[in-house]
């Protein structure tokens, strides 16, 4: 399965697009991305407020803002994953795409799987509800680190977003504070 990572290092990106790399390896990928979705009661603007306040959702260790484009912003979980996040779209009330510039993960063979994917959270309004569907495009079942991702973003997403968003308290993880069964398995594995 060649990777986003096998295309970036045999030089095929277009330079004058930074995101053919992508594009051109979407093609050999055989699963869909990961993607997942909720409604909440709360308006759009709310469910923009908390996306762009990774902070309060997905760790609360992020360095950086998240909040309009050109933004950057850098995640760490202890010593199983860190990336470098850009904000490349954030349009108020209707989405927000993040690119990955930057990964690493300890517990796969290619630590940076998730290098020039991009992650999208669509906003809508439905049936008098608040629709965020999340795309995180390029994280694919072939990818090592797809299993435990998918858990993450399926907590992360579903769970502590959609409560910030509804609740006005997320649960975002911290060095200790292991959020997932993943980050507890895999923190344990790595002591």
């Amino acid at each position: 399965m060649r990777s986003i990572a096998d295309f970036r290092d045999a030089g095929s990106r277009d330079v004058a697009n930074p995101f053919s790399a992508y594009h051109e390896c979407e093609e050999f990928m055989t699963g869909p991305s990961y993607t997942t979705e909720f409604s909440v009661d709360q308006s759009p603007k709310e469910a923009y407020e908390a996306i762009t306040n990774p902070q309060g959702w997905w760790s609360a260790e992020i360095e950086g803002s998240a909040e309009k484009a050109g933004d950057e912003f850098r995640y760490h979980y202890e010593d199983l994953h860190r990336c470098t996040i850009r904000v490349t779209e954030s349009v108020p009330g209707e989405k927000v795409t993040w690119h990955v510039v930057d990964n690493y993960f300890s517990f796969v063979k290619d630590s940076s799987e998730w290098v020039d994917t991009t992650m999208t959270f669509d906003i809508s309004e439905e049936g008098g509800k608040t629709k965020v569907v999340f795309t995180h495009h390029g994280l694919v079942p072939e990818f090592e680190c797809y299993n435990a991702c998918q858990e993450g973003w399926g907590n992360y997403i579903n769970g502590s977003l959609k409560d910030l968003i509804g609740k006005g308290q997320g649960a975002p993880n911290a060095t200790g504070q292991a959020q997932t069964t993943a980050e507890v398995e895999l923190g344990s594995a790595s002591r």
